[in-house]
């Protein structure tokens, strides 16, 4: 497969006007919906995450010390949720888990995971020690939701790299750019979609 640059190289000289304005927005859109397809599957796979976990701590049968499960089952465990899902945003946003070098490049994602997930671990356990909920976070559901989370979050983010960089999606991207002036801002584009 030809490179972005040399694809670049193929546009001709002449090309008019009103296809350089039919196509000059077409990149930042399929930015914004990759970006988009990330925010929505790393969403399921927290939540997917975050019930796994608590499966495997009070339900599965496998884990039989520390406290008991809430008896109100998974439904009790709601709020919790919802907390750790706000931790997640909140994390990843600072992080810059969203943005497109991120999103495009899967072993700086999938470092990114491992900060934000330590980080999450360590703020929900430290929350649930300031804040009281009730029924309190067990620490051994984080450490479960912790690494389930991390696993899942890990192999979706490979299944999208894959999707991203497979001949069809770039080959997309590369009939819908058009840079005209090549300069060092217009390479990141084309570094960040071909690495």
């Amino acid at each position: 497969m030809a490179s972005i640059a040399t694809q670049i190289e193929l546009i001709p000289r002449n090309f008019p006007a009103q296809q350089f304005k039919r196509h000059s927005h077409a990149r930042g859109h399929w930015i914004d919906y990759a970006t988009a397809a990330a925010f929505l599957g790393d969403t399921a796979m927290v939540l997917c995450g975050l019930i796994t976990g608590f499966w495997i701590r009070f339900d599965s049968g496998w884990i039989t010390f520390g406290v008991e499960g809430p008896p109100q089952g998974l439904s009790a465990y709601f709020k919790i949720f919802c907390v750790g899902l706000l931790f997640f945003y909140l994390t990843f946003s600072y992080l810059g888990f969203y943005k497109p070098r991120t999103v495009f490049r899967f072993r700086r994602g999938a470092l990114t995971i491992a900060k934000g997930t330590v980080f999450w671990v360590l703020a929900y356990l430290g929350t649930s020690l300031v804040l009281k909920f009730d029924p309190p976070i067990s620490r051994i559901y984080a450490f479960c939701s912790f690494l389930v989370i991390f696993g899942f979050l890990t192999v979706w983010r490979g299944i999208l790299s894959r999707i991203l960089h497979s001949g069809t999606f770039v080959t997309q991207i590369c009939e819908r750019m058009l840079i005209v002036g090549w300069t060092e801002d217009q390479a990141s584009p084309g570094t960040a979609i071909s690495a």
